[in-house]
This record gives C-alpha cells, sequence and structure tokens, in this order.
C-alpha cells in the first residue's frame, strides 16, 4: 500500500490523464461483460431454452456491433493516443523533476543516470499497465457477481480460485524484490565501470591496465547476468504458476458444471457465458503475478529515485516519505528573503555539524564569521573536513545541524546561492562549447559585465593569444585549456553572477603565485568578500581571518600571527607548507 500511495502522489499532476486511460480500459470491460451476456442469451435462443427478445441473428449483430466498437475505442484511442501520451508525459514530467532537484539538492547517490533512464522507465510503463490492469479487476468483481446470479456453487469455486492464487502470490512476494534491487544495482556497477574505463582510457594505456580493466568489466558483467537472469527466473516462476493454475481451475468449474446440465438447473446459455467469462478471469488471474511483479519493481524506483533526489520526485518542497527529516532544523525559506538585497553586512556559522558519510569526512560544531569584503582561509591537512565545511556552508551538502545566518537572519540549505555567494569547487567542471558559454552559462549578464569577470579573472592575456577570442571552443571538460585557464574561467563564471561572497575551494592551487596574489588583490579591491580553502602561505599571510581545521574539528581561529602563537596545528602546518615552498 506504501507503493501505491508514493505513486498516487507522484501522479497528483496527471491525474486526469490517468483517470481518462483507466475509464477508456473500464468501458473496454463493460463492452465485455455485455458481449457475454449476449452470448448468454444467443445460445439459450439458439437451443429454444428462451425465445422472448430479439432473436439469435439480432443476437449476434448486437455482440458484432458491441465488439466493432470495442476495437475501435481500443485501436484508434486507448493504446495508440491515451497510453503513449501518458508514458511520455510521465516521463518527461519525472525527468525534469529529477534533474531539478539533483541541481537544487546535490547530495544525493551518484547513480542519477540510472535513475533516469532504468526507474523512470519503470514508474511511466506501470502508469500506462495499471489502469488496464485496474479494469481487468473491476471485470472480475462485476463478473463474479453476475456469475453468482446464475449459480451460486460454481461463482464460489470460481471465487475460491481466486483467493487460493492470492494466498500464493503474497507468499511469493518478498523474494522477487530482493532478486529485482540485485539486478539494477549490478547494472548500474557496469555502467559506472564502462564510464569510468572510457573517461580514463588514457591513464589506462599509459599504465599497461588494459588487462586488468577488462577483466574487471568481464567479472561486473558476468555478475549482473546471475543477477538477471535470477530476477527474470523468478518473475517467470510467479507468473507461469499463475498462468497455469487459472486453467486447471478453469477445467474443474467447467466440470462441475455438468451437473448442472443433467438436472436443468443450467442453460447452454449459462455454460457459455461462464467458459466467456471465466476466459477472461484466467487473464485477470494470470495478470495477478505479473501486477505484484511490476509494484514489486515501481517500489524500488521510487525508493532509488528518492535517495537520489528526497525532494526532486514529487515536486519542489514537497516530500515524498512521510517521516523525511527537514533540510536545516528550524529554518525555512520565510526566515530569510532569498530575493531581498545581497549587501552582506555578516555571515556568521555557528556550531555547524554535519555527519561523515561514505567516504566523506565530517565537521563538528564548527563556528567563525566573516565580515564584508574580508578574506576567510579555511586550512588544514588532508581529509580535515575542508571541503565538506565549504559545501555544508553553502547547503551542497546535509543535512546539517547548527545555524547559518546571513545579515542576522537563519537561512536555510540553498539560499547562499548566486547573487549571495558564487562558488568555484576543487575540480571546475567545464561543458562543450565556447569560452563565452561557460562562463555565462545562462547567465543574464551584460557584455560589460562579461569582460569584468574576465578581467578580474585574470583571464584577458589568455584571450589575447586566441584568434576566436571568447568564442574560442574549450573542448569536453575544457581539454583545450590548461588547469590555470580552466580554474580562471570557473572563477570568472562565479565573478559574473556579482556575487557578494566568493567561495573557492582551492580553486586557485593550478596557478601560479604572482597570477594568484593580482587575482585575490583584484577581487578584494573591487569590493568581494572572499572564502577560500587554500595551504597557499601568501594568502594565509594576507587573511583577516584563518580558521584551522583538524580531523573535522574546529582547532583555532584567527590571524596568522595569533595562531603562530598560540595553536599548535597552524605552527604544524605553517613548517609543512613552508617545506613545500607554498
Amino acid at each position: 500500500m506504501t507503493t501505491l500511495r508514493r505513486f498516487t502522489r507522484l501522479m497528483r499532476g496527471q491525474m486526469r490523464d490517468y483517470l481518462l486511460l483507466t475509464g477508456g480500459w473500464s468501458l473496454l470491460r463493460v463492452g465485455t461483460l455485455v458481449v457475454g451476456l449476449l452470448l448468454q442469451r444467443t445460445f439459450d435462443v439458439i437451443s429454444g431454452e428462451s425465445t422472448a427478445g430479439l432473436n439469435a441473428w439480432s443476437l449476434i449483430a448486437a455482440i458484432g456491433g458491441v465488439e466493432a466498437a470495442r476495437q475501435l475505442l481500443q485501436f484508434t484511442t486507448v493504446i495508440s493516443r491515451w497510453e503513449p501520451d501518458i508514458v511520455f508525459r510521465t516521463r518527461a514530467l519525472l525527468r525534469d523533476r529529477l534533474l531539478t532537484g539533483r541541481l537544487r539538492s546535490p547530495a544525493g547517490e551518484d547513480q542519477v543516470l540510472t535513475t533516469m533512464g532504468t526507474d523512470v522507465e519503470e514508474v511511466s510503463t506501470f502508469a500506462a499497465w495499471s489502469p488496464a490492469n485496474l479494469a481487468r479487476w473491476l471485470f472480475a468483481v462485476v463478473a463474479i457477481a453476475i456469475l453468482m446470479s446464475v449459480d451460486v456453487v460454481l461463482a464460489s469455486s470460481v471465487l475460491g480460485l481466486l483467493l487460493l492464487l492470492s494466498v500464493a502470490v503474497r507468499l511469493l512476494h518478498g523474494r522477487y524484490r530482493r532478486y529485482r534491487l540485485d539486478a539494477v544495482k549490478a547494472a548500474a556497477a557496469v555502467r559506472d565501470a564502462l564510464r569510468d574505463a572510457v573517461a580514463g582510457a588514457a591513464v589506462i594505456q599509459a599504465a599497461h591496465a588494459e588487462d586488468h580493466v577488462g577483466t574487471h568489466l568481464h567479472r561486473l558483467g558476468e555478475a549482473r547476468r546471475r543477477a538477471v537472469v535470477a530476477e527474470e527466473t523468478y518473475a517467470s516462476l510467479q507468473q507461469s504458476t499463475i498462468a497455469n493454475v487459472a486453467p486447471l481451475g478453469t477445467g474443474l468449474v467447467l466440470l462441475a458444471a455438468s451437473r448442472g446440465l443433467a438436472d436443468g438447473t443450467l442453460t447452454v446459455g449459462d455454460i457459455a457465458l461462464f467458459g466467456y467469462y471465466l476466459q477472461m478471469l484466467t487473464e485477470a488471474l494470470a495478470s495477478l503475478g505479473l501486477l505484484v511483479v511490476r509494484l514489486q519493481r515501481l517500489g524500488i524506483a521510487l525508493d532509488r529515485m528518492h535517495r537520489n533526489n528526497p525532494h526532486g520526485i514529487t515536486g519542489h518542497r514537497v516530500r515524498l516519505d512521510d517521516d523525511e527529516p527537514p533540510a536545516s532544523p528550524g529554518a525555512t525559506e520565510d526566515d530569510v528573503d532569498s530575493h531581498g538585497p545581497e549587501e552582506l553586512r555578516s555571515l556568521s556559522v555557528r556550531s555547524l555539524s554535519l555527519r561523515p558519510g561514505a567516504g566523506t569526512p565530517g565537521v563538528s560544531r564548527v563556528s567563525f564569521e566573516v565580515r564584508p569584503g574580508s578574506l576567510t582561509v579555511i586550512t588544514g591537512r588532508v581529509g580535515a573536513g575542508k571541503t565538506t565545511l565549504i559545501r555544508a556552508v553553502l547547503g551542497l551538502a546535509g543535512p546539517v545541524d547548527g545555524e547559518i545566518r546571513w545579515n542576522g537572519a537563519v537561512v536555510p540549505a540553498g539560499v547562499l546561492a548566486p547573487p549571495r555567494c558564487a562558488y568555484v569547487p576543487q575540480v571546475p567542471r567545464l561543458f562543450r562549447g565556447t569560452l563565452r558559454e561557460n562562463i555565462l552559462l545562462g547567465a543574464d549578464a551584460t557584455e560589460q559585465g562579461l569582460v569584468e569577470a574576465v578581467r578580474l579573472a585574470r583571464l584577458e592575456a589568455d584571450l589575447r593569444t586566441m584568434p576566436d577570442g571568447l568564442g574560442t571552443a574549450v573542448g569536453a571538460g575544457g581539454l583545450r585549456l590548461s588547469g590555470g585557464q580552466v580554474q580562471r574561467v570557473a572563477i570568472a563564471r562565479a565573478l559574473v553572477r556579482r556575487p557578494a561572497v566568493l567561495v573557492l575551494d582551492d580553486g586557485s592551487s593550478s596557478l601560479d603565485a604572482r597570477t594568484e596574489r593580482e587575482l585575490f588583490d583584484e577581487v578584494r579591491r573591487d569590493g568581494l568578500t572572499v572564502i577560500a580553502v587554500s595551504h597557499r602561505r601568501h594568502l594565509l599571510e594576507s587573511a583577516d581571518l584563518i580558521v584551522v581545521l583538524g580531523e573535522g574539528r574546529m582547532t583555532g581561529a584567527g590571524s596568522l600571527t595569533e595562531l603562530l602563537t598560540s595553536n599548535a596545528e597552524m605552527r604544524e602546518l605553517w613548517a609543512a607548507y613552508a617545506g613545500r615552498g607554498t
């Protein structure tokens, strides 16, 4: 029931189309019921057991008319228009929501492509398949009621068969879900390994590791094959069990019907009615196994979609599960006007904590305050939690404990984005296209604003060596640029958004000391507030505030002079930085 409730919430925006498709299939099943009743009357008229009403030819014509209307509705509207419409609308809607949710809350598992492919297709297929199945069971209920009115014993036999089959399916319910989950995980592992192999082809060739990688891919492929075979075998077992039980039950029911013919309690038309309805009931019974399989697949797909994008399935800020924790305790978007003035008066982090994740260090009770126009440097050893702290402050990781205040007001996750803050990660990402497209990336900036961002990012000299200037193609991932140029393009991308605070997570590490010093001097002269993760000595010397992290905890905060006097961790780091010439 939980899976169906989640699916219903998911389809809320398309409920009209879903009900329309369900109504279409139900109308087709009503036609089936009518045909059965007409067959009953036809055989009774032919056998002479009934003379009232229409003659046999009129009844046959009526059957033909109903069947023609059913076929016309089914093939010209239901399966040719309504079903494809709901499939593609559902896929488009889900992918839009998932992508939006992933971009707004990018802390999910790294299986987004699998989710947007396999899982979205599973949900959209169920959206088109379930109405037909609902109509089948509506038919089954009404058909059994009609058969009850003809002969209670035979109809009870049919009902008993249904109950027996339901019990059998319930016993088989749990195991298939595990097989399906294993198959999806194995497919994702193969896909991820192939992506890594293609992206790292040069590294693999340089290390002469082709055989090793090939063996690894083969091993993953074999694991996937075993998982898929197990899943399909068990699914076929469920469906075959039901499909074989139904004909056996039909034969037993027809055998019992011979009693009614012998004592005259049943007519030939009644037997025809039973035979016709039992054929349809057999389809309904056989569909029960497939329904269970579909529900299990749907549940797994919804679980994976929720894990990857907890806010992106049912729409922005609509929770999928009732027990989902809020992104930031005690904070709502009403606590701060996200469209108000962006001028920074103060940015304070109070007792910020984030639990460690898979391969990601946590941070514990970190507090500091950033003043307008200042340079704050976060430093520490490898694995100290510097990147985690920055991402937690910006709402890119969570949920977090503690408070983040902008100009005194508590801000929830996701609010510290342009035009408040702009972020340059450790490894900037460029996309296929030109320098102009990569810098703007959708920003509504003037040409003067673009030129100013290029100047502040120290890209002017590089552009003079490029014949196409800002129209220069950067290649896949910025392949045609140097590491320092990639970082400066990413910095220009941040600056063109005119943020109040520029956040760099070691985002200038590929620059030489002179270029980096010039860049920071220009940015600060322009009035920007800067928060930087760095180990560069000249940045530490010019920092207004240094935050020192050790194993996720803040071991000290202050100016360089203060920390070298009072903080042993800073003294050790300073000596290590000097030894590396940084």
